[in-house]
């Protein structure tokens, strides 16, 4: 949930970034609306950012509805410059919510007295399989900070149900205060220019809402582009745990994907399960996978330390202690020092459960083996890769129908690949013929065999190999098989602006759009 303070929205529809124009299709331009987008640095950005680029070889100019780069908590500016010949980058700003000061002072005071409550557990609590701050059900799956979908209470019974339903009304309204702006540019954009189709691409989900109010007002067909699922997570996160929080997303998911004239799921896992979800968009449905571009990357760098590598944000449901217990366990067994293997993690990211991630690596004895760092740009973070000789990936809460999108960076480096995943998960299946290493995320015994295998295949010679070898993990394909379904649905190709009839919401509501 965003933390931060906001301002009143511009009226100005002017980009705030804007290519040069190239040799850029104006007349084949699409609308594009994704909350994460350039320069946000997050992962999340990064799948249009670089389907942008196969975008335009294909003839299409994309105009983008994101965050205001002022409210990106990081910024990264230098993936401006990977955006093709043409592309229009617009920003929209939050909406201020009356309660916001309260809300952030009661959210400070929950961290603290998690904080405290993690501090006084010490090392032999923590050490328990799968404590953490996700209670009773994060203590029985090791997932801390979500909570089953199944075991959601149906009534708030107590404080911590009344705050959970309270803040999952919070982060709808603030990400459809987001959205209802964003339409309100979206529309306003589409009545000047000749838009074929409106692209969304979420979370925060409120994004496809976004599109349908534009798709419906300028009689665009709309393409929904799932990064991760909507209603169909298995477990949700612990601040927002509450059935309000499930029937937000089922009734948004069904207006959207009911409206839609092309579906994306980002795993054939994920397709099937929308498909199952929603039989009325089978043939509406399509798999597009990320990728790995073919770009040249630094060389890989290998020292006489071996290196375990991590880059990008350790979510609340990414529990690092199996690594660094492992890691622990070779130690020891070897009797190593820094100078010979060290954990380096970059990115959004200072702590885990209330606890800084050098303190949790103390408890396990580990603490001078392990550099924490802030995020890095894009290409700094590359060179990081390069410089690593075993690259981590860890699961998330939805590990069943999706694949991290960091994995088709990792691929492309001379590193063994550390992949935490559950049997017969996407990742799983997308390694299972690469010589991965893939291992139970809470199996302490096989993380520290993969990284004594390594280690001493390592210092025997031996150098690692880039997993990448096959059409699994390239991205063009990918993007071709896309845009080729978004050019069957688009509209005609106009020189001319269209006639754009304004959203009933809009109307009706004034300021609040």
């Amino acid at each position: 949930m965003d933390r931060r303070g906001s301002r009143e929205p511009t009226t100005a529809i002017a980009p705030f970034f804007e290519a040069p124009p190239g040799n850029s299709n104006s007349e084949s331009r699409m609308l594009l609306v994704s909350y994460c987008f350039p320069p946000d640095a997050t992962v999340g950005a990064l799948r249009w950012q670089k389907l942008a680029r196969f975008a335009s070889e294909l003839g299409w100019t994309l105009d983008v509805l994101t965050l205001d780069p002022t409210f990106m908590k990081h910024r990264d500016s230098t993936r401006l410059e990977d955006l093709p010949a043409g592309t229009r980058v617009f920003g929209v700003r939050p909406s201020r919510f009356l309660l916001d000061p309260l809300e952030h002072q009661v959210w400070l005071l929950t961290k603290r007295i998690r904080t405290a409550l993690s501090r006084s557990r010490g090392p032999a609590s923590a050490a328990r399989p799968g404590a953490g701050e996700g209670g009773t059900d994060g203590r029985r799956t090791g997932r801390p900070g979500t909570v089953a979908v199944e075991d959601i209470a149906l009534f708030p019974r107590r404080l911590r149900d009344v705050l959970r339903t309270y803040y999952a009304w919070a982060e709808h309204a603030r990400y459809s205060a987001w959205a209802r702006r964003a339409a309100k540019l979206g529309v306003a954009l589409a009545s000047r220019h000749p838009y074929r189709v409106v692209v969304t691409s979420a979370p925060p989900h409120a994004t496809h809402d976004a599109g349908r109010r534009i798709a419906e007002a300028s009689r665009l067909p709309l393409v929904v582009d799932l990064r991760d699922p909507w209603s169909l997570t298995r477990r949700v996160p612990e601040a927002v745990a509450s059935p309000l929080y499930r029937w937000f997303a089922r009734r948004g998911e069904s207006r959207c994907l009911a409206r839609a004239a092309l579906v994306v799921a980002n795993t054939p896992e994920l397709r099937d399960a929308l498909v199952r979800a929603h039989p009325g968009a089978e043939d509406r449905t399509i798999a597009v996978r990320n990728g790995c571009d073919d770009d040249p990357m630094p060389p890989s760098r290998h020292g006489s330390t071996f290196v375990i590598g991590f880059a990008g944000t350790v979510y609340f449901d990414r529990d690092p202690r199996a690594l660094f217990r492992g890691a622990a366990r070779v130690i020891r067994d070897l009797g190593l020092d820094p100078s010979r293997i060290r954990l380096e993690m970059v990115g959004a990211f200072d702590e885990h459960g209330g606890l800084p991630l050098t303190a949790i690596a103390g408890e396990e004895g580990i603490r001078e083996f392990v550099r924490v760092g802030p995020p890095r740009p894009h290409r700094e973070t590359l060179d990081f890769f390069a410089g690593a000789t075993m690259l981590v990936t860890f699961p998330g809460y939805n590990s069943s129908m999706t694949i991290p999108a960091k994995t088709f960076e990792y691929v492309r480096f001379d590193a063994w690949l550390l992949a935490l995943t559950e049997r017969d998960s996407p990742l799983h299946r997308l390694l299972q013929e690469t010589d991965a290493d893939r291992v139970e995320p809470e199996d302490v015994a096989g993380i520290a065999a993969a990284i004594r295998r390594r280690y001493v295949e390592y210092r025997s010679g031996h150098r690692p190999k880039a997993v990448a070898s096959d059409d699994r993990f390239g991205r063009k394909e990918q993007a071709r098989v896309l845009l080729r379904e978004i050019e069957r649905i688009a509209a005609p190709a106009r020189p001319a602006a269209r006639t754009v009839r304004r959203p009933a919401e809009s109307a009706s509501r004034g300021g609040r759009s």
